[in-house]
């Protein structure tokens, strides 16, 4: 029984350890998300401004928004893999905490510290979106103001959007992700 139980022991540490791991490379990966985004946009002002093309603005916004909402999707992944590790492995090996304290660390609840994390993305898309706008104007003076209003409320929905869901996220997601994962245990 004892050598079941160091089997046991074993193969919940080294899940544990390729979860970890996995966490790593989530946050690794949006580190390199955030580079290409602010790599892209600054290229984008370049090119753009030289060619006076607005498409290429929008083409822009559009790109840093599925970024910003591919980070939420990998922000759901580490906690959802967070909250298995502190439900299905913490529970059971003595020694192993790491999840179920970190929740609690004033951190994880500073709204203002995570405003700053993740900034960088509507701070592009308003610059891209603006630039749009302005080389729009710029190059194409007839256009109607209902145009330009109707592009600044397409990128005002778009951005109200992301910034909800990435808020939802935030504030309740590792709440939602425990109680599934204990559910999904006591079922």
């Amino acid at each position: 029984m004892n050598e079941k139980k160091e089997i046991y022991r074993n193969n919940k540490l080294e899940e544990y350890k390729e979860l970890r791991a996995e966490i790593r490379h989530f946050l690794e990966r949006r580190g390199q998300t955030i580079n290409f985004a602010i790599v892209i946009s600054l290229g984008v002002i370049g090119i753009g401004l030289e060619l006076k093309n607005h498409i290429i603005f929008y083409a822009a916004f559009i790109l840093v928004w599925l970024l910003w909402y591919e980070e939420i999707r990998r922000l759901q992944s580490i906690i959802r893999t967070a909250a298995y590790i502190e439900i299905i492995i913490e529970k059971d090996m003595e020694g192993l905490s790491w999840e179920t304290l970190s929740r609690r660390h004033s951190n994880q609840t500073n709204f203002i510290q995570r405003l700053i994390a993740t900034a960088i993305y509507p701070v592009l898309l308003l610059l891209n979106g603006c630039i749009g706008v302005y080389v729009t104007k710029s190059q194409h003076p007839t256009v109607s103001a209902s145009i330009i209003i109707a592009i600044l409320i397409i990128e005002f929905i778009l951005m109200t959007i992301i910034i909800i869901k990435s808020d939802k996220v935030i504030r309740k997601g590792k709440e939602k992700e425990i109680a599934e994962w204990d559910d999904i245990v006591s079922s």
